[in-house]
């Protein structure tokens, strides 16, 4: 997602009159005014790009937002969960770089993706899924409603105040809707 990449090269802008015209990286400026007023902030891409034999995220989107000291989502982790590909989960694993994976953050589910029990099948293959995400290094991404079991109200609706940011506008109920599972948790 560098800067250059995406909007000079679109508008048929070369490299010289880029640099004369942006000589910061967008990216640079951003995290820099972000650690100056919140230096703990940590600071979440949320990138959809599968890797696959020929691509790895860490050479796409994601490693260049990383090397920013942006945290991205880890999407091809989601999907081999999702799709019980155990195999190649650890092939993945293995072949990603150690500083690309704690940068990583990991989730089971999130406000793009169909809930977590829909996801995996059942509510055990969805938890066995959180627990793998939550053994690798990185950041997880945990949504409390999705383990006490918490579902969308009848009638309620997702407000898109633009096409990069959802503002969903329902209540949960006072408790939880599957009691044993909160008091298991």
């Amino acid at each position: 997602l560098h800067v250059f990449e995406v909007f000079a090269r679109s508008y048929g802008m070369d490299w010289e009159e880029f640099e004369a015209t942006t000589p910061k990286e967008f990216w640079d400026e951003f995290m820099e005014a972000v650690r100056e007023r919140y230096p703990e902030m940590i600071v979440i891409a949320e990138t959809y790009e599968a890797g696959d034999k020929t691509f790895s995220p860490c050479n796409g989107r994601a490693g260049v937002l990383q090397g920013f000291g942006i945290a991205t989502y880890d999407m091809h982790f989601y999907n081999l969960l999702v799709q019980g590909n155990i195999a190649g989960l650890k092939a993945y694993i293995k072949a990603m770089p150690l500083e690309f994976l704690r940068r990583c953050v990991r989730f089971v589910g999130n406000h793009d993706e169909p809930e977590p029990i829909e996801a995996f099948g059942n509510r055990a293959r969805a938890l066995a899924a959180l627990m793998i995400s939550a053994a690798y290094p990185g950041h997880l991404l945990v949504t409390l409603r999705y383990l006490l079991g918490m579902q969308k109200p009848e009638g309620a609706r997702m407000e898109m105040k633009s096409a990069d940011a959802g503002v969903y506008e329902f209540e949960y109920p006072i408790g939880p809707v599957d009691p044993a599972l909160a008091e298991a948790v």
